[in-house]
Parts: structure tokens; C-alpha cells; sequence
């Protein structure tokens, strides 16, 4: 295994090119619940495939095509409902065991991929138009069927992919005196950083906006006129961590685009309640610590 490999690959399986097919906004939330189990269990780069006619997709799915070209790990597939050779070459080339099967008609592909040898799981949740004919078929395979997301982590993730893993490769150099990146572990800042930066703003606009129209609502439909006035209902935390993940993308030279607008409009909170938060997390980490010594001191005794 070296550094450029990339265990785990999700494809986005025939994602609609009209947003007003029914549930495509329904399935990019699903989509992004199951990112952020991927995330909060160890974040790890994974490769996007996406099988698309004509390469195109809805505005629901777009950010998901336009993080992957970002960061350099997606890869457009013009052949929905299949798992075809050049596919098949091509998760082969950067190491890829695992599979994760989202979006639209996904049987077909995971069945082959399963009996292609690769280790793979459809998340449910995340998935359209499959049978009842199908999902037998693709448990009677050995696929993994996760109907949330702990079952993608506990029967899929954790029980089978070592996340995290990464041995030294021909191309990383170490020069006597500051170590140098090489151009795949550059790629994997980037990653963090840029997901790290989505993920922190997702979870402040799905807060709510207190006020008559939204700034993302508002820069994506050109008919609106009011501009937006209010702020976004997050809490403190969801704040802080949008402004860290703006300030890391920002130092690290990555466009911020429209974040900073969306960010113009955060809370503002006082002195006294940002005292309160920080107090608050300092003794839920002081009580999860004394825990953890607890059980320790309980079983050594």
C-alpha cells in the first residue's frame, strides 16, 4: 500500500440531471448523512465514481462532483447500471477493496463488483428504485445491506476496512533537515481541509436562518431581490468550527468562494455565552476523561 492509494471508493450510481425528479433533494441529504459517518469515524480520503448519462447532474448533487474534481479523487463513468472492466481497472489501479453503492438502479453494478472480489455495501437510506427481487439477491451474494449508517460502521467499515493506513511510497522524499510532501499526501491536506470546510458549513445553513430568505437561497436563485437579513440559528460550536475550517482552507491558499458570504451572516455571540460554551466543553471533556480513568482504575483493581 503506498500513500496514493485509496481503500474505499463511494459511487454515485446514475444521479438524476433534473433537480425536480422526486426525492433528489431527499437523497443528497441522504447522501451527506452517510459522508459525515464516514468522516466522524476517521477521516479518509475515498475516491467518487459517478455513472452518469452525459455527465451531468442536478444542483442537489452537483457540490458532491465538484468537491471530488477539487480534491482530484472523482472520476465520471459514462456507463449507469453497470460495473464495467475500465471501472473495474480503474479502483484496481489505486488500491481500492471497499465499495459504497449510492444513488439510483444500484444492483446490477454491486452484484458485479461482489463477484469481481471487491468487499462491498449499499447504503439503503441513500438508494432508489431497487427491488425487494433485488435485495435478496444482493444478501444472498454476501453484500453488505445497511439500512443507517451505524450498520455501514459496524458491519462494513470497521469490521472490515483498515482506515487510515498509509506506508511511505517511492514518491515522498526525505531530505536531510524539514521534511518534504509528496504530491499525494499535499492531495490528502487538501482533502481534509476542503471537507472539513463543507461539512462545517452544512451543518450551519441546516440550522435555519432567522429571517425572510437565506444567503445560500438567495446567491443561488437570481429572481430573489431582498438580500438577506438575519442570521443563522446554529450554535456556538457549529460557529467556531465553520470559522477554524475557514481560517485552515484560507492559510492553505484554498478559494473559499462562497463561504465567506454564508459566513457574513454567523451569530454573533457575547463574551459571556462564548465563556459559558468554552466552560461547558471543558467539563464535558474533563467528565469523559474521569470516566475513562474510572473504568480503568475498576478494572485494574
Amino acid at each position: 500500500m503506498f500513500c496514493q492509494n485509496t481503500q474505499l471508493a463511494v459511487i454515485y450510481a446514475d444521479l438524476p440531471a433534473d433537480k425536480t425528479k422526486p426525492g433528489a433533494e431527499t437523497l443528497a441529504n441522504d447522501i451527506r448523512r452517510l459522508e459525515k459517518t464516514i468522516w466522524d469515524y476517521k477521516a479518509q480520503k475515498y475516491l467518487g465514481i459517478f455513472t452518469l448519462q452525459d455527465a451531468k447532474v442536478a444542483p442537489p448533487f452537483a457540490e458532491f462532483a465538484a468537491f471530488h474534481a477539487s480534491t482530484e479523487t472523482g472520476c465520471v463513468m459514462d456507463e449507469p447500471g453497470t460495473f464495467s472492466p475500465t471501472l473495474q481497472e480503474r479502483l484496481r489501479s489505486t488500491g481500492t477493496t471497499h465499495i459504497l453503492f449510492v444513488g439510483f438502479e444500484v444492483a446490477a453494478a454491486a452484484l458485479e463488483a461482489k463477484k469481481q472480489g471487491f468487499q462491498v455495501c449499499v447504503f439503503q437510506p441513500a438508494t432508489r428504485l431497487v427491488s425487494d427481487e433485488s435485495l435478496e439477491e444482493m444478501k444472498a451474494a454476501g453484500i453488505v445491506l445497511a439500512e443507517h449508517e451505524g450498520q455501514v460502521l459496524t458491519e462494513f467499515i470497521s469490521r472490515m476496512l483498515v482506515i487510515g493506513t498509509c506506508v511511505w511510497c517511492p514518491h515522498c522524499e526525505w531530505p536531510s533537515g524539514i521534511p518534504r510532501w509528496c504530491i499525494h499526501q499535499m492531495g490528502e491536506f487538501l482533502w481534509f481541509a476542503l471537507l472539513r470546510l463543507r461539512m462545517a458549513q452544512n451543518a450551519v445553513t441546516a440550522a435555519g436562518f432567522d429571517g425572510p430568505v437565506d444567503p445560500v437561497t438567495y446567491s443561488t436563485n437570481r429572481e430573489i431581490k431582498e438580500r438577506p437579513k438575519g442570521y443563522w440559528l446554529c450554535s456556538y460550536k457549529e460557529k467556531r468550527e465553520f470559522e477554524e475550517a475557514l481560517d485552515m482552507a484560507g492559510a492553505a491558499g484554498i478559494p473559499l468562494g462562497n463561504s465567506i458570504y454564508i459566513a457574513g451572516f454567523l451569530p454573533p455571540f457575547t463574551e459571556g455565552r462564548c465563556e459559558v460554551e468554552e466552560l461547558k466543553e471543558e467539563i464535558a471533556f474533563l467528565k469523559a476523561q474521569l470516566a475513562a480513568k474510572e473504568a480503568k482504575a475498576k478494572h485494574e483493581f
